[in-house]
C-alpha cells in the first residue's frame, strides 16, 4: 500500500510537495471504508482525487511517480555515458538548477514500513536512502551521498549489516554515479529490503495515462468460463445492453498488418502473440471483440466493434484491468479517470475501491479528474479530495481539501466552484472577436 509521495524540483513543482493517504482521525464520516494499518498506526484511505485546473500540475504528479518507478526498475542497466532523465523546474529567475527529489513511503508484501527516496540530475545520483520498520522498530538500511569536496560517496552505515554478506557490501564503491544502488542491488541479492522495495514498484504499482489501459486482461478473462460470465455482468452493471460477448483471432505476417486487417475489424493495437519463424519473420496474433445484442441465440444480432461508442468500447476493454487491480491489491494511478465515462460509472469504479467485500486486497486508487459532480460528501471524505494549484511564480502547489477545514456536511461542490479551496482556472470571458478583453 502507499502512505504517501513527495516530490521537489520536477516539472512545475519547483518546492517540495506530498501526497498523502493517511487518513485524518479527525473525519468520522464513511470509516467503514477505511484501510487499518498497523505499521502506520491509523488508517489509510483507498483512493484520492486530484482536481485543478488545466496545466495546473495534476497529470505531472504521476509523471514524477512514473519517473521514479523507471529509474528504480532500470538504473541499474544504465550505461555509464547515459545522462538521467531530469526535469527540473525551469521558471526559476535565479537559474539555480538544483537536484530533484523522490520519496515514497510504502507498506510492502511482507507487512513492513519502508521509506526510499533519491536526489538526482542529469549527470548523478546526489542522495539515496532506505529506512524501514520492522516490528515497528526504525532502522536504517543504507544512506548513500555524494561528498564533492572528496569526490566520492559517503555510506551510513558503512556496511550493510547482517542482511547482506560483507563481501557483497563492495558494490558499494562500485555503483556508477548514474545508478540508482537500490535498483542494482536487486538484481544480485533476492531476500533483502531493496529487493522487496524493488519488487513493490514493479508488482504493485501500477500507473496508466489518458486512453492508456489495455484490453489485454479483458481478452485473457473471455477465455475462462467464469470470467465471460464476469465481462457479462460488469458491461450489463453499466446499463450496456450486451447480452453476450466473443472474440476471434487472426494470425498474421508483420507485413500483412494494415488496412485490411482494420477493415475486417481487428484492432491492430490490441497484439498479445508475437512469433518468429524461419528467417526471424514474425507473426502477430490479433484480436476482434463482437458484442452482442439481443436475446436468445439465434436472435443474437453482433454489431462490429469499431462501430460501439468509445465509452463503450473503453467500459469492455478496462474491464479486466481493473479486476486485476482489485483482487492483487495494486495501487493503481490514472490521470482522468472520467475520460470517456458517464459520471455514474466513475461512481461505480469509485465505490469498487470503497467496498470493502469488493477491495479485500487493500487497492488504491489515485486519480486526477476534472469532473466536479465527484466532489459528493456522500462519495468522497474530505480528506480524499487533493487540490494542484499555481503560485505567483508559477509554481505548482498540491494541498488536500481539508486544509481549509470544511466542516462535515459542508457542501464542498459549491465551495470549490465558489473559488474558496483555490484549483479552479480564472476565466476571462471573450468579447467580440479583435476586441480587447
Amino acid at each position: 500500500m502507499l502512505i504517501e509521495f513527495s516530490v521537489a524540483n520536477f516539472g512545475p513543482f519547483a518546492d517540495e510537495v506530498t501526497l498523502s493517504m493517511v487518513a485524518a482521525n479527525a473525519y468520522k464520516e464513511h470509516r467503514d471504508r477505511l484501510i487499518p494499518s498497523s505499521a502506520v498506526g491509523g488508517d489509510l484511505v483507498p483512493l484520492a482525487l486530484v482536481y485543478g485546473p488545466n496545466a495546473s500540475g495534476k497529470s505531472t504528479l504521476l509523471k514524477a511517480m512514473a519517473f521514479m518507478k523507471s529509474a528504480v526498475l532500470d538504473s541499474f542497466k544504465t550505461p555509464v555515458s547515459k545522462s538521467i532523465g531530469y526535469r527540473p523546474f525551469l521558471l526559476n529567475r535565479q537559474g539555480d538548477q538544483t537536484s530533484s527529489g523522490f520519496e515514497v513511503i510504502l507498506i510492502a508484501e511482507d507487512g513492513n514500513r519502508y521509506q526510499y527516496g533519491f536526489e538526482a540530475d542529469a549527470a548523478r545520483i546526489w542522495r539515496e536512502w532506505l529506512y524501514y520498520w520492522p516490528g515497528g522498530y526504525f532502522r536504517t538500511i543504507f544512506t548513500r551521498e555524494w561528498s564533492p569536496e572528496n569526490d566520492i560517496y559517503t555510506w551510513s552505515p558503512k556496511r550493510l549489516g547482517t542482511n547482506i554478506p560483507e563481501y557483497k557490501s563492495a558494490w558499494m564503491d562500485d555503483v556508477l554515479p548514474n545508478r540508482l544502488f537500490l535498483s542494482v542491488v536487486a538484481q544480485k541479492l533476492p531476500e533483502t529490503p531493496m529487493k522487496t522495495v524493488y519488487n513493490w514498484f514493479n508488482d504493485r504499482l501500477v500507473i496508466r495515462g489518458n486512453n492508456e489501459i489495455p484490453p489485454v486482461e479483458t481478452f485473457h478473462l473471455l477465455e475462462q468460463p467464469e470470467g465471460k460470465k464476469w465481462i457479462l455482468d460488469w458491461m450489463r452493471r453499466a446499463d450496456l445492453t450486451v447480452s453476450d460477448v466473443e472474440i476471434r483471432r487472426k494470425m498474421l505476417a508483420v507485413y500483412d498488418v494494415g488496412t485490411s486487417l482494420q477493415e475486417e475489424g481487428f484492432d491492430v493495437g490490441n497484439f498479445i502473440h508475437v512469433e518468429e519463424g524461419e528467417g526471424k519473420k514474425q507473426s502477430i496474433e490479433s484480436i476482434k471483440p463482437i458484442l452482442f445484442r439481443g436475446g436468445e441465440e439465434q436472435d443474437r444480432i453482433p454489431l462490429p466493434y469499431r462501430h460501439e461508442s468509445d465509452g463503450t468500447q473503453k467500459w469492455f476493454e478496462m474491464a479486466g484491468f481493473w479486476k486485476k487491480i482489485l483482487e492483487q491489491g495494486q495501487i493503481v494511478l490514472v490521470d482522468e479517470l472520467e475520460t470517456h465515462l458517464h459520471h455514474q460509472l466513475s461512481e461505480f469504479l469509485i465505490d469498487l475501491f470503497h467496498n470493502r467485500k469488493q477491495n479485500v486486497k487493500n487497492a488504491q486508487l489515485i486519480s486526477t479528474t476534472h469532473d466536479v459532480a465527484l466532489m459528493n460528501e456522500d462519495l468522497l471524505r474530505r480528506d480524499q479530495v487533493w487540490i494542484c494549484d499555481k503560485d505567483a511564480s508559477q509554481s505548482a502547489r498540491l494541498y488536500p481539501l481539508s486544509f481549509f477545514k470544511p466542516r462535515k456536511g459542508e457542501a464542498l461542490l459549491n465551495g470549490y466552484l465558489a473559488g474558496r479551496y483555490g484549483g479552479i482556472p480564472r476565466v476571462r470571458r471573450l468579447g467580440p472577436i479583435g476586441e480587447p478583453w
